[in-house]
């Protein structure tokens, strides 16, 4: 019984280490031609993830890799929107990565422009790996004098195939004059998109908002929007999206209104994710009124980030609200606010 339980214990010993062998069996080729077994773990932002058992987890630039092999099947998303379920093989194509995808009965070869892939992710571990986000806490100095004011913002993402959803929400408290009132701007948005075709994606957002500088006790938004990616790469990242969207507000002095409103988003995010790690956003928003002709809301955010240590930030923050015609009469039209603030990204 004792041999039998040796031999049983020495195959499964056996079976472990021939798969974790399997596991780093991947290629990765240097410009170079400096050669490193390994496993490929993801790329995003421009740095490809691969772990090795000699030099521990490295993230490499992606402008400085030749060619990968690997027999494990990875998502590979590419500039355009193109999305493939493929292996990958050596070409002698300069500039290009093979992919191999199943076809039965048989595999098809498609070898690609190198710096037109964006995203890589193993199958594997592909469902937790389509999150990302972060959260922050801050303190800085907002318009009408404020004393203290104390921040708290954050988001998730999660993309498969054809959805992205996005939850974000940020929260600014603070004390106002001597007499120390309380000012208070929150709000929380919740967006799905399915993309359409290529760059091309469609979806619906649902917030919330409250500023208490422009007399807004609540405004519930529920938007149909429509949007292309016009710039997606390694480095930068450049959104335009457009809609319609149904309003309803609550102003400080208890009246509620309802209104129909365009809508008119860009976004730029541009992003150095070589160490240390550098992240600058910005975009604006444009709201006409469409049942309340002449009205006019804007937003501008600006955020920039560096890395002080892993999947720890540093960062700045710039808000600016207006309002042509505020919720609530004799409020000001518009806010402000500038923030520093210590995050952890995931």
């Amino acid at each position: 019984m004792n041999a039998q339980k040796t031999i049983g214990l020495f195959v499964l010993l056996l079976v472990y280490t021939g798969s974790l062998y399997a596991q780093k069996n991947d290629t990765l080729v240097l410009l170079n031609n400096d050669r490193i077994s390994g496993e490929i773990k993801k790329l995003e932002y421009g740095v490809l993830t691969y772990k090795t058992d000699d030099m521990g987890t490295l993230s490499i630039d992606w402008k400085k890799i030749k060619s990968l092999k690997s027999n494990k099947t990875f998502e590979v998303i590419m500039s355009n929107g193109m999305i493939y379920y493929a292996e990958f093989d050596t070409t002698h194509q300069e500039g290009k990565i093979r992919l191999i995808m199943q076809m039965a009965p048989n595999k098809v070869f498609n070898d690609v422009e190198r710096l037109r892939v964006v995203r890589i992710t193993q199958i594997k571990g592909i469902f937790w790996s389509r999150f990302s986000g972060g959260i922050s806490f801050g303190t800085g100095i907002q318009k009408a004098n404020s004393l203290r004011k104390l921040s708290l913002s954050g988001n998730t993402t999660y993309r498969d195939r054809k959805y992205l959803s996005d939850f974000s929400f940020r929260i600014d408290r603070s004390k106002i004059g001597e007499e120390g009132s309380l000012s208070t701007n929150q709000n929380a948005n919740l967006s799905v998109f399915r993309q359409i075709s290529g760059k091309w994606f469609a979806g619906l957002s649902v917030s919330a908002e409250q500023n208490t500088e422009q007399g807004l006790d609540l405004r519930a938004l529920l938007a149909a929007n429509i949007g292309s990616q016009i710039i997606r790469t390694n480095r930068h990242n450049l959104l335009l999206i457009g809609g319609v969207q149904g309003t309803r507000e609550w102003s400080a002095d208890s009246l509620q209104t309802n209104h129909l409103e365009g809508k008119l988003r860009v976004q730029y995010k541009m992003f150095n994710f070589q160490h240390p790690k550098v992240n600058f956003s910005t975009a604006a928003d444009a709201f006409p009124g469409l049942t309340d002709w002449g009205r006019i809301r804007t937003n501008v955010e600006i955020e920039a980030s560096i890395e002080i240590f892993k999947d720890f930030i540093f960062g700045i923050s710039i808000y600016h609200k207006f309002d042509n015609r505020p919720a609530t009469q004799g409020a000001s039209s518009s806010d402000w606010s500038f923030d520093t603030s210590i995050g952890y990204t995931f």
